[in-house]
């Protein structure tokens, strides 16, 4: 028997949820490595402060192997950007372990045995008018949440609970490889749903755009599609960021992660389950049974960037991988794709695929006499059909196409930073 989602919902709170003694031991490694650092801007006499911001700052930390932890470098002020940088990279340096990440402003992230430190420079500021960079709202995002949920621990749990499902489901991260929801965006969705399955059943139900004003800093809709920039109102989701209403928190939602959210919501509402809270790992033995049952060919591709780990290789080859689907769906009638990307420099790439029966190529006008011979003798079954030439050939095998496409992408390939692309299986 299919348990009701409540049920469920406080079974995976108990689950998900960090304990308090968990809670109390991160805490104290973050003010240890605060001290760490804090030393150091004495040292150089930089005038700069440190505050914890993230999910440990809001209390919506998820119970995972690793946490994340985001500590924010408030310059001064009287700091330029040049400054602020130079300052950055003379404490970041001196740092152990310290991985310097390229960004509008570079940051440095830290791996413990069980947390990962990111600390960012942003700027000290009283008014986000005032901000020079995205990072520096940071610190009135933080105030925004702690204000809202006050201890309030049912919604607290709401907002893990929103969290756990929306990264289990391939839709928590603003990284442009994921374009889903940032883990502000869901702390204020909930806060405006009140509870997880309100924020399922809200979101969905929508037929066309979502806008919301939580503050109310428009006074309709109609003035927040005529004043908001329109590249911001791009996605499926305007959602008013209340520090600071020039800003669209969702903007980077795609459609696609939205459709993926709202399929998986409906789902769970439908036949609740603890699995929807278990993140998913891509199963290539099941995509391999799936395909041979369909009579299909499973085809799996590695590809390697040399790019800086994170949201930018991420993105390059999740970009190439889409390139390369173009290029085979002129081949092959696609079925599936899974793209897997590890974090790294390295996505691996899983297609289930039928090979079209004859392609058909469109060669030149007949009235081009150059290169319509060109084409005759390349194709000695060319026909031709309202003064254009055209052939058919037979589709290549798949080890085939790829060798080809590795020569007609090579220029593509260098320009993303695509330094490998290998079939694995």
């Amino acid at each position: 028997m299919v348990k009701n989602y409540n049920e469920i919902l406080k079974d995976e709170i108990k689950k998900i949820k960090p304990s308090y003694r968990e809670i109390s031991e991160i805490k104290e490694q973050t003010k240890k490595f605060i001290v760490s650092i804090n030393q150091l801007l004495k040292k150089y006499k930089i005038n700069a402060e440190l505050f914890i911001g993230g999910s440990l700052a809001k209390g919506t930390l998820i119970r995972k192997k690793k946490q994340d932890i985001d500590i924010f470098l408030r310059f001064d002020n009287q700091y330029n950007e040049e400054q602020i940088k130079k300052l950055s990279k003379k404490v970041f340096k001196k740092i152990r372990g310290a991985k310097i990440i390229k960004g509008s402003r570079n940051y440095i992230n830290i791996k413990t045995d069980n947390l990962i430190f990111e600390v960012v420079p942003t700027l000290k500021i009283s008014n986000p008018k005032q901000a020079r960079n995205v990072t520096d709202l940071s610190f009135f995002h933080v105030n925004y949440i702690k204000r809202k949920i006050k201890r309030n621990y049912k919604l607290i749990d709401q907002i893990i609970l929103a969290k756990a499902f929306c990264h289990s489901q391939g839709c928590y991260g603003a990284e442009s490889y994921v374009r889903g929801f940032s883990g502000y965006a869901i702390e204020l969705l909930i806060c405006k749903c009140k509870t997880f399955v309100n924020f399922i059943k809200q979101i969905s139900k929508y037929p066309g755009k979502i806008v919301i004003d939580l503050e109310k800093q428009y006074k309709n809709k109609q003035e927040i599609l005529r004043q908001l920039n329109k590249a911001k109102q791009e996605g499926p989701i305007i959602f008013i960021d209340p520090t600071f209403k020039e800003r669209n928190i969702t903007a980077g939602l795609s459609k696609e992660t939205f459709e993926k959210f709202k399929k998986a919501g409906k789902s769970f509402l439908a036949r609740p389950s603890r699995s929807f809270f278990e993140p998913k790992a891509i199963n290539e033995q099941e995509l391999k049974e799936k395909a041979k049952k369909q009579k299909l060919q499973f085809k799996k591709i590695l590809i390697k960037t040399n790019k800086q780990e994170g949201d930018i290789a991420g993105t390059k080859l999740l970009k190439f991988s889409r390139l390369l689907t173009r290029e085979i769906k002129k081949f092959f009638d696609i079925k599936q794709t899974e793209f897997e990307y590890n974090n790294r420099q390295e996505a691996s790439f899983y297609l289930i695929l039928k090979p079209k029966k004859q392609i058909k190529i469109q060669g030149p006008p007949i009235t081009n006499k150059e290169h319509a011979e060109a084409f005759k003798k390349k194709y000695k079954r060319a026909r031709l059909k309202k003064g254009r030439l055209y052939t058919t050939i037979k589709t290549p095998s798949f080890e085939i196409l790829i060798k080809f496409l590795k020569k007609r992408l090579k220029q593509h390939m260098k320009q993303m930073g695509i330094t490998r692309m290998k079939m694995v299986g």
